[in-house]
């Protein structure tokens, strides 16, 4: 199988003059897909196929990532991000919707979800950043990002090649996936979109996040975690964090599986999310 089978790869041109990537499959309630760094939307594949028996599934190439394409004004701000999932959303006619997210795509998604607190059905959080108060991990790759002379040796192929290793605990990842997830980085000019899209994006935008939040205490929320993260050693203590705020929450964590769990336990972390969406009300 091929990491797209099953899944439809468009091109939408934006009136922001975005041109942004998607996958999507299925029919039915949606459920909407945000990846993090420097994943694309197919991270998602095996939900998304999981999924699409029963709903409409949408993945997007966040900007910096994959096919998508920005204009030069972008601004790469939270509220940016969550104008291009508006945009997005508005533009395949999705008035409501469940969010599913990952690393940075979580601070990303759930600030867009907290502008709209009406359009969101469900919520899944996988292995993210919610709060200000950073581990060393994400301390140590915003330093990275920073340093002279990023776009050629913080983040090139080999560099994402080992952090997708490092972020895989309980099996070696597929090298068909391994290869799709680096090879963008072999594009000077990919790179540096990637860094400069890291260089923005401030820290500090996540001290208003947890209160954002509260707008959106009442729907219902999943955690799933590996807890052998390296990349966001922290995890644990979001997720507690979380649950300690909202107590309806659904949580699994997985010792055995790390941050990149999608890739991780394919197959079990994609029906853990499925079953999830499934168990909405009709």
């Amino acid at each position: 199988m091929s990491l797209l089978d099953g899944l439809n790869s468009t091109q939408i041109e934006l009136p922001s003059g975005a041109s942004v990537h998607l996958l999507s499959a299925g029919e039915g309630p949606c459920v909407f897909f945000v990846h993090g760094w420097p994943a694309q939307a197919f991270l998602w594949r095996h939900a998304m196929r999981a999924l699409a028996p029963t709903h409409r599934v949408v993945a997007l190439d966040l900007p910096a990532s994959g096919a998508t394409r920005m204009p030069a004004d972008f601004t790469w701000e939270l509220d940016a991000y969550a104008d291009l999932i508006d945009e997005v959303l508005d533009s395949l006619q999705i008035s409501s919707t469940g969010l599913c997210v990952h690393d940075a795509g979580g601070p990303i998604g759930l600030h867009w979800a907290s502008r709209w607190p009406g359009r969101i059905a469900r919520i899944c959080l996988l292995n993210t950043l919610v709060f200000p108060e950073l581990s060393w991990g994400a301390r140590a790759f915003f330093a990275s990002v920073r340093l002279p002379g990023a776009e050629a040796f913080v983040m090139n192929r080999a560099s994402v090649r080992a952090g997708f290793r490092i972020g895989v605990r309980s099996r070696r990842i597929e090298p068909e996936a391994l290869a799709a997830y680096a090879q963008p980085f072999a594009d000077p000019a990919h790179r540096a979109r990637f860094i400069h899209a890291a260089r923005c994006f401030d820290p500090n935008s996540l001290r208003q996040l947890p209160d954002r939040l509260d707008r959106i205490a009442g729907v219902p929320l999943q955690l799933l975690y590996g807890t052998k993260d390296w990349i966001l050693p922290d995890v644990e203590k979001t997720m507690a964090r979380l649950r300690d705020r909202y107590p309806h929450a659904q949580s699994t964590a997985w010792p055995d599986l790390g941050h990149f769990l999608q890739e991780d336990a394919p197959d079990r972390v994609a029906e853990a999310i499925a079953a999830f969406f499934r168990s909405a009300p009709a």
